[in-house]
């Protein structure tokens, strides 16, 4: 007697996942150049008054290349179906929004003097990726079927 075992095909990688990977893939790290030049510009005036914000300048920039090298890599997992893609991508996203939103306290705090001018946008835009990919990866039935353990 033979024995037959149904199993559903997997999915191959389409749709929004796409989108999410060219988003980890090429978005995050072509932000990074305009997020250096940001860095530089808000700390060279203030770097002249505090040679010590060098080091903090350097960090922040070292930082802004480590959240680039995150989102490749998440990318990379989401687009080969590596093990653990799922997870490796959720602790992606939520790295590189706390990473940008430390980035962008530092600048501003930096760049304004008081905490009531700095911009909505800010602090929510970050916020509201970190909630639609985050709800995405969770959710999803296609992303569900396409890494399916």
């Amino acid at each position: 007697m033979s024995v037959v075992i149904l199993q559903p095909p997997n999915k191959t990688v389409g749709g929004w996942l796409i989108a999410l990977i060219l988003w980890f893939g090429f978005w995050i790290p072509a932000g990074v150049q305009g997020g250096t030049a940001t860095i530089q510009k808000f700390f060279s005036p203030v770097v002249d008054q505090y040679p010590a914000l060098t080091t903090l300048s350097s960090i922040c920039t070292l930082l802004l290349w480590t959240a680039a090298i995150v989102s490749v890599y998440c990318a990379y997992v989401l687009a080969f179906r590596k093990p653990a893609a799922l997870v490796v991508a959720r602790r992606g996203l939520v790295f590189i929004t706390v990473l940008q939103l430390s980035l962008n306290g530092v600048v501003l705090l930096l760049a304004q003097p008081s905490l009531r001018d700095i911009p909505f946008g800010v602090v929510v835009k970050p916020l509201v990726w970190l909630a639609i990919w985050y709800s995405y990866l969770v959710r999803s039935k296609r992303v569900k079927e396409t890494y399916m353990a």
